[in-house]
């Protein structure tokens, strides 16, 4: 809640709506997965292998209830069976099942009857509930504590494996516990990211001009893609960034505790007793103590950060989504092929068409590429693209292209005598970029960018200032 009502998500990323929501999911960034549903109550994540939807239940108006019981119900509808999907639930409702104490003080209260309701639906649903009968409150403030939040399973578990559940005691900056739910295992950790504008670019011409001068083209990319990863700093992770710490989860949680005593004692003893002064020094040293804590976290944190950037001019900060989560596709499409083939439609005729061509006989020789034709076709080049999934930028190609220029101009004029281009080079990465101004939820509001390596761009300049000197072809450029 604190970090979601400030957006200071420092390392996560938020899946929700972003205005006047009541519900949304925190993922750590690099994790694999995306928004499915997002509304002021829902909002739902799916992975890989799992799904996580935040459901949030108003406790008093009840046809704001029931449309978001009605909304999970048709997530869960169009669900796919064979992926779990836990179900994170502020439900504003009292049961024994989850731990609730039923007394003859509480015994009227309404919350009982929702929590009734409730389990009813669950049973109806097939849903589980991963709550233990016996555990710490939920939720615990200065005034109360009751059993209001829920961990709920729909569909079979991963691999079989059954859920761990318990209810962390430490506090974190809000009135709810944290319930954590271990299951399956882990996925593998993505790999880490390039910080591409330190790379030490010395020490890459010095390796690239050992590179024999008979390697083909892939292995000349594969050999400069080698030594930009060696000299090369990783980019420090984003959930790195941040100062706030375990040590600091700990003290704030005692912190809190110490609070809630002091408060329960002022209010039965009032503020001169002796046992309201005694927690009252309690109190005051927590807070000097977790205080103190946080200005050290934060300078190891600002320590930390500078060193590993090394240049503080050369620091890009990740930006945050701005756009709320759209639905441009159905439920249980994949959005990236949904995209691609509506952005890129596939002609049924183009394998026949092309199999029917027929090629003259060449007669004449395909001039080599020569140094200057290198260097023109290198001038092309951007500074300061992104590189495709070898990490070898367009700096790297033109920082190198003297000492490789002999190996570039024997490879690229075989290359064209023989018609054929790499097929390694045939491989691209490819990212949609939203366009500003533009529905999110039709796919014409997406940009399609392919992020090909930096020796197929050199390759293709050079075919494409062959193509432009010719008088048939410059024409229709």
């Amino acid at each position: 809640e604190p970090s979601s009502s400030s957006r200071k998500l420092i390392g996560y990323q938020y899946h929700g709506l972003r205005r006047g929501e009541e519900a949304a999911v925190l993922s750590k960034r690099g994790t694999m997965c995306h928004t499915v549903f997002a509304s002021r109550d829902l909002a739902v994540v799916k992975g890989r292998s799992y799904g996580v939807a935040s459901l949030y239940l108003h406790g008093s108006d009840m046809p704001r209830r029931e449309a978001a019981l009605t909304e999970i119900e048709e997530v869960i509808d169009s669900w796919p069976p064979t992926i779990p999907l836990y179900i994170c639930s502020d439900a504003n409702a009292w049961h024994v099942g989850w731990g609730s104490v039923y007394t003859a003080a509480n015994q009227h209260r309404q919350a009982w009857q929702r929590g009734e309701a409730l389990v009813d639906w669950c049973l109806d649903k097939e849903v589980r509930i991963l709550n233990d009968e016996v555990s710490l409150p939920t939720f615990e403030s200065n005034r109360y504590q009751s059993w209001v939040d829920l961990t709920l399973l729909y569909g079979a578990p991963r691999d079989g494996v059954e859920p761990r559940w318990e209810v962390v005691d430490d506090l974190c900056g809000s009135d709810h516990r944290l319930l954590y739910v271990e299951f399956g295992e882990q996925e593998a950790a993505p790999a880490p990211r390039l910080a591409h504008r330190l790379v030490d670019i010395a020490k890459v011409i010095d390796g690239a001009s050992r590179i024999p001068p008979d390697t083909s083209l892939s292995g000349i990319t594969e050999s400069l893609s080698a030594l930009v990863k060696r000299y090369t700093p990783e980019a420090p992770a984003p959930s790195d960034t941040t100062w706030w710490t375990g040590e600091l989860t700990r003290l704030k949680a005692k912190l809190r505790r110490a609070q809630r005593a002091f408060f329960r004692h002022k209010r039965l003893n009032g503020p001169d007793a002796s046992s309201t002064v005694h927690y009252r020094g309690v109190r005051d040293a927590a807070e000097r103590k977790f205080k103190v804590a946080v200005r050290g976290a934060k300078g190891v944190a600002a320590r930390r950060f500078f060193t590993d950037l090394q240049n503080y001019s050369r620091c890009v900060k990740r930006g945050c989504p701005r756009i709320p989560p759209a639905a441009i596709c159905a439920h249980g499409v994949n959005q990236a092929d949904f995209l691609l083939h509506r952005l890129f439609p596939r002609d049924p005729d183009r394998d026949t068409e092309v199999e029917a061509l027929r090629f003259g006989q060449r007669t004449e020789p395909v001039p080599a590429v020569t140094a200057s034709e290198l260097r023109e076709a290198a001038s092309g080049l951007r500074r300061g693209a992104a590189p495709g999934e070898d990490d070898v930028s367009n700096d790297v190609v033109l920082d190198t292209l003297e000492v490789l220029k002999d190996s570039w101009c024997a490879q690229l004029s075989a290359a064209l005598e023989a018609g054929i281009f790499p097929q390694e080079w045939k491989h691209s990465r490819g990212v949609f970029i939203h366009k500003s101004g533009r529905d999110p939820a039709r796919p014409n509001g997406w940009r399609p960018i392919c992020l090909v390596t930096s020796g197929s761009k050199l390759f293709e300049r050079v075919i494409l200032e062959r193509l432009a000197s010719c008088p048939q072809i410059r024409d229709r450029l």
